[in-house]
């Protein structure tokens, strides 16, 4: 069962992971252009539409237009805003021009004091890099380069700055975009350089994060925006992920997958499509706006659907596909758009912790996805691709 390839590359051809060094050069490497970076790694800001997002008090902090759908609003957030609650986010770090998700402005920003832990398990160049290296003798230390550092957190990729801030941004007076549980603490936890898990080095960095997130206490809710290429599958990161299941303390959001065509398919991707994870996908708006989902309800155009979906997020505008979720960028205050099921993993996962928070932070994981489940729109006639569709955060908060 441990026979497994180191990289998937052969089986996802027409891309290749970034070869740069950590410290963001390619000196002494050599390089390829990466057809992933365009696709998945974006730390720029896009114009945002004014109509996508609300202003809200203090001083035109955002809100999406999509936590409307939800009923994540001021009388939600009033009951709940995910205190005591602890989100671990397994991405590729956070930018560290980011000062919304950094020091003073995340940990003391109104209402509370709140934790931000980061931590890096990946090495610093991925051993495949160093297998095409041509190194002259005292030029580089090949131990250092495979050593791990785990303060070297630094997004270069922008995904999973994007993923921390969708759930966890703080609701600051810089008019920025305000995070679904803006008040959970944060675990942001490196294991990849970009959203599609393909080497050796990355699967190893997923597997150790999860043994670390499962005896640590303080961290209920697991967000995983990451898959594997179509088929893939990873029996570490499958164990990893059963023996936190079996323990009923947390609850782990998997991203069903979005579909660019190195993925290969629409298929719900590894390792959303395990029954000990909670499979998540993005839908665009309802017509029929906080009803169960029907036929005329569909998935985002991008994102990965099927039978193996447990819950959906509205996370893109109908007829408008450019316009998604709205959240942090990777260096500023200005909001930025944000796409695929990641966006709706990230989202759900910000949600859960609304719901945990109110339901007190001792309550097991069976608990709150028994509360998830009872207002969920289709608890009681399962979408077919869709799963038990969105939840409404104001019932399940009890207003």
């Amino acid at each position: 069962m441990y026979v497994e390839p180191k990289t998937t590359t052969i089986f996802a051809p027409n891309y290749s992971k970034v070869n740069l060094r950590e410290d963001g050069s390619n000196e002494g490497l050599p390089y390829e252009e990466d057809d992933l970076e365009s696709v998945t790694c974006n730390c720029g800001a896009s114009p945002v539409n004014p109509l996508d997002y609300l202003e809200v008090t203090p001083n035109d902090a955002k809100k999406s237009w999509n936590f409307s759908q939800h009923n994540i609003n001021d009388n939600s957030w009033n009951i709940s805003t995910g205190s005591g609650v602890g989100i671990a986010i397994l991405d590729t770090g956070v930018s560290d021009d980011q000062d919304n998700l950094y020091a003073y402005e995340f940990g003391y920003t109104w209402p509370y004091e709140r934790v931000h832990f980061r931590h890096n398990y990946l090495p610093t160049v991925s051993s495949n890099v160093i297998n095409q290296m041509e190194i002259e003798e005292g030029t580089i230390v090949i131990d250092e380069l495979l050593s791990i550092n785990p303060t070297h957190t630094h997004d270069y990729c922008g995904h999973g700055t994007r993923m921390a801030g969708i759930a966890t941004a703080p609701r600051g007076n810089n008019g920025s975009a305000i995070g679904v549980a803006y008040g959970a603490d944060l675990y942001s936890m490196r294991v990849a350089h970009n959203p599609i898990l393909d080497l050796f080095t990355e699967k190893i960095a997923v597997s150790s994060a999860l043994q670390a997130v499962r005896v640590n206490d303080g961290i209920q809710i697991i967000s995983i925006a990451l898959g594997m290429a179509f088929g893939l599958t990873d029996n570490d990161i499958e164990m990893a992920i059963q023996t936190i299941n079996n323990e009923d303390e947390k609850l782990i959001f998997c991203a069903a997958g979005t579909s660019p065509t190195y993925l290969g398919g629409t298929a719900v991707a590894f390792p959303a499509n395990l029954t000990s994870t909670y499979a998540v996908t993005g839908m665009q708006e309802q017509i029929n706006l906080q009803t169960p989902l029907d036929d005329t309800d569909i998935h985002c155009d991008i994102c990965h659907f099927g039978p193996e979906v447990d819950f959906s997020v509205v996370m893109q505008r109908r007829n408008f596909p450019d316009r998604n979720a709205v959240g942090l960028n990777c260096s500023n205050n200005d909001p930025v758009y944000t796409s695929g099921s990641s966006a709706a993993t990230a989202t759900m996962a910000g949600i859960a912790a609304l719901i945990w928070a109110y339901n007190g932070v001792n309550s097991s994981a069976g608990e709150i996805e028994g509360k998830l489940l009872l207002h969920a729109s289709n608890v009681d006639n399962k979408h077919p691709t869709l799963g038990f569709g969105w939840i409404d955060v104001e019932s399940a908060l009890g207003l």
